[in-house]
């Protein structure tokens, strides 16, 4: 008898008018037992032993001891473990790691996996969303790819994961810079920490010439942070970058501690550089990046031209809380680094239009670009030609 098969089924009516089955199973431990169920009827019981004997192979551990009893704390440990060789893009892990130790394990660590129904986690979820709606939306993605270990190991027979309720995208507009605020704010980074009085060490230029890097050439934070002297072409005209790589965190591994790291593509671009594809674009500068440029390959003492001291990647996170202190409790308060990318596209789309302003972004549909970077225009089109013609 191989392993989880049972024998003949064999039913009986008892002196209660109840009818008892009965069959001998092979256990996964390779015991023989003798599973029993009744029921009203002959075939009710024979019905309910059949169930009991499904419901008794989901009870014994997979390989991996995960069973319809095991909590969400142990299949979250396996699936953290099995993430690590997903091949997604290292900041994805990272993001999904987070979102499982912060938010999911806190709520439902010790239930267990027959517990997690759908209309507990969307009960969750709801009030999740309610606070922090891009928590929630992560949260929800990764608690549905937790209980598919559970399915796969055949210790419940449906996701309730792949039920859940729909969240809102966040609402987010796509607001640009106008000329008068990027010269403001080109006037608070100027005077940012210079006044009489102010202790501590003067600010370096990182900011203004990360921000000009950004304006000129339509890059991400972490990609104009990831430029390195061979990145950079002055020799022709115009000028050239190529944006070929981003700066990521990795998370502490064993005794390796965390750290950020140079990632030799950019965004969206891992499985073409496994392929060995060149995810690099080229993008022309104007002259004001240019002279920010060749100000940080001169200084620059190693490769990266973002650097820290020890020569290290600078954290896109410092560079973003040092914006926000520059903007603090001013009329720009809240101004975010993705806006300047929101700003070059909206320029370049008013003058050459959404096709181009795609390809500088390095986008591969223009609908993204027209959707959260290009800012609706304030000013209809001057028709008053056409208008005109309706009147009086």
């Amino acid at each position: 008898m191989d392993l989880g098969t049972f024998g003949t089924i064999t039913v009986k009516k008892l002196p209660t008018g109840k009818h008892r089955a009965w069959t001998r199973i092979r256990d996964y431990d390779g015991s023989r037992r003798q599973i029993t169920a009744t029921g009203d009827s002959s075939a009710a019981a024979e019905r309910n032993l059949k169930k009991a004997i499904a419901e008794r192979q989901k009870v014994f551990p997979s390989e991996t001891g995960i069973n319809r009893h095991s909590t969400i704390g142990k299949l979250t440990e396996v699936w953290l473990e099995e993430l690590g060789a997903s091949g997604l893009a290292v900041q994805t892990i990272s993001r999904y790691r987070q979102t499982a130790r912060n938010t999911i394990l806190p709520a439902f660590e010790d239930l267990a996996v027959t517990e997690m129904t759908t209309g507990r986690i969307n009960k969750w979820l709801k009030a999740l969303a309610a606070k922090h709606l891009s928590e929630a939306r992560s949260a929800r993605v990764v608690i549905r790819a937790i209980l598919e270990v559970a399915v796969n190991r055949d210790a419940i027979d449906r996701n309730p994961g792949q039920s859940l309720l729909r969240l809102p995208k966040p609402s987010r507009s796509n607001v640009a810079l106008s000329l008068p605020e990027l010269a403001r704010y080109r006037t608070l980074v100027k005077k940012y920490r210079t006044g009489d009085g102010v202790r501590g060490p003067r600010p370096s230029s990182d900011l203004a010439d990360v921000t000009d890097v950004m304006l000129g050439s339509s890059a991400r934070i972490a990609e104009a942070l990831a430029l390195r002297k061979e990145d950079v072409d002055l020799t022709v005209t115009p000028p050239t970058i190529r944006i070929a790589g981003t700066i990521i965190y990795r998370e502490r591994d064993g005794d390796t501690p965390g750290m950020y790291l140079r990632q030799g593509y950019v965004k969206g671009g891992k499985r073409d550089a496994d392929e060995g594809v060149d995810t690099a674009r080229v993008v022309p500068i104007p002259g004001f990046t240019a002279v920010a440029l060749r100000r940080r390959i001169d200084n620059a003492e190693g490769d990266l031209l973002f650097a820290t001291k020890k020569g290290n990647p600078i954290s896109p996170n410092n560079i973003r809380r040092t914006l926000r202190d520059v903007v603090a409790k001013t009329e720009l308060a809240g101004l975010h680094p993705h806006t300047f990318r929101k700003t070059v596209a909206t320029l370049i789309d008013e003058e050459y239009g959404t096709e181009t302003a795609s390809k500088v972004l390095g986008h591969s549909d223009e609908k993204v670009t027209s959707e959260h970077y290009i800012q609706k225009r304030r000013r209809a089109p001057d028709v008053t030609d056409v208008t005109s013609r309706l009147g009086p």
